[in-house]
């Protein structure tokens, strides 16, 4: 069944009184950056929109030694980083009041400008990348930034890395639960055309022994006209994670020694692999004029298998999960810098994905035996269409007034198919609604 959809409208207006000359945004900057608060061509930065934005730098990055890259988020303020630890499932950053329990967690997420969450919200792409492949971080925080709809409701993140340049840049960690990590990074620019490659491999037996193997791999081309108006370019990434699920103790486990992989969970792991593909064009059409676009490839494939008790009458479950997602998007930028009284900014954007969720129980066994499910739980599928557009305006009348208005839309249609595998014939096909 289809459904029509009324347009999601957010809109906003705001004015601020600016003190002193270097009030000119509301920017937090650690460590060093290669980005611009005043550049006259390119695209209208965050910076420049009635909202708090924190900008964390390469320097403040490269060396930092963390598990995964979320977890550098933590040095900027107001971040809170909830930590999951089990198996491929790491944890995830929120802030504005905001929590990382469950699933959403209302926090976009970009990797060099291109939206990465899974369909639930949740962080998981950001594991692809390590942190000798960041250039910089950027934290736009509250409902001020009409560019993004999905997943935008607290704020978003981006993860920016490195484009051109000359280096050849290793790291070899070592440490505790004998961890072993090299990242290896080369770029090379030349005349018109830019490279740059990454390499990661890491593995840990982690603190409760359960073990985990992670291998990331990318590249980026980027060729650039002679007047150095256009510039187009190919981003690939690749990652795979193989790792143990060390479950849940119960008081008296935890007791006896809180560093055990018990016995039920033996079988338990989670391999997850992840892919992303995208085309960028940007063209500066005059020196006021600036268009952007973006073609992407997202998927995620996860396949986890768990046990929570080791009773064999008790209630909580043994499962695995399985999810399959892809996900295929454009978003296109017009900035235009009218005057140096009026900047007007606008974009669209569209996404698609396609996704499956499959949940299988299992008969008590230690450990766990999944190779016959009992029942299964869930056999879903569902897609998810989004379209949206953007318009606003960033007005000067004096160096003491900034006006803001902004104005966007989103349109969200889908198709589910709910338990299909359920022995008892539930089975539910429907369109999805507009969101609250």
């Amino acid at each position: 069944m289809k459904k029509k959809h009324l347009p999601l409208l957010l809109a906003s207006m705001a004015a601020m009184s600016n003190q002193g000359a270097n009030a000119q945004d509301s920017t937090v900057v650690m460590g060093e950056v290669r980005i611009s608060a005043e550049r006259a061509a390119g695209p209208l930065l965050s910076n420049r929109v009635l909202t708090s934005v924190d900008l964390l730098g390469a320097d403040k990055v490269e060396d930092k030694n963390v598990m995964n890259s979320w977890e550098l988020v933590g040095q900027l303020p107001g971040v809170q980083l909830t930590e999951t630890r089990m198996g491929a499932e790491s944890g995830k950053a929120t802030f504005r009041a905001f929590n990382g329990e469950g699933y959403i967690n209302g926090i976009k997420v970009l990797i060099d400008g291109i939206p990465s969450n899974v369909n639930s919200g949740n962080q998981r792409f950001i594991d692809m990348i390590f942190p000798l492949e960041i250039d910089y971080i950027e934290v736009v925080r509250g409902t001020n930034d009409p560019r993004y709809g999905l997943h935008n409701i607290g704020g978003n993140i981006n993860f920016g890395t490195r484009q051109g340049g000359n280096y050849t840049n290793s790291r070899l960690t070592l440490g505790s639960y004998d961890t072993r990590e090299v990242q290896f990074a080369v770029g090379r620019e030349e005349g018109n055309l830019a490279q740059n490659y990454f390499i990661a491999s890491q593995q840990s037996d982690e603190y409760r022994g359960s073990g985990s193997e992670k291998y990331s791999i990318g590249g980026k081309w980027f060729v650039t006209s002679a007047d150095k108006a256009v510039k187009a370019g190919l981003v690939v990434r690749a990652y795979k994670h193989d790792a143990g699920e060390p479950g849940f103790l119960t008081a008296a486990e935890l007791a006896s020694d809180r560093r055990q992989w018990p016995a039920k969970n033996g079988n338990d792991r989670s391999e997850r692999d992840m892919r992303h593909a995208s085309v960028h064009l940007d063209w500066q059409i005059t020196p006021d004029a600036f268009f952007s676009n973006r073609i992407y490839y997202n998927s995620y494939d996860d396949d986890r298998r768990v046990t929570f008790t080791s009773n064999p009458a008790g209630s909580a479950p043994r499962q695995r999960r399985i999810w399959d997602e892809r996900q295929v998007g454009y978003l296109g930028n017009l900035t235009w810098r009218a005057s140096e009284l009026v900047t007007l900014d606008g974009g669209i954007n569209a996404e698609q994905q396609d996704n499956r969720y499959r949940r299988m129980r299992f008969s008590y066994a230690m450990p766990t035996d999944f190779g016959a499910p009992v029942l299964v739980q869930n056999d879903d599928t569902y897609s998810l269409d989004n379209v949206g557009a953007y318009l606003q305006a960033i007005i000067r009348p004096s160096a003491s007034l900034k006006i803001v208005p902004g104005w966007r839309a989103d349109k969200f249609s889908g198709d589910s198919t709910l338990m299909a595998g359920d022995p008892h014939g539930c089975r539910t096909t429907a369109g999805s609604g507009s969101p609250s």
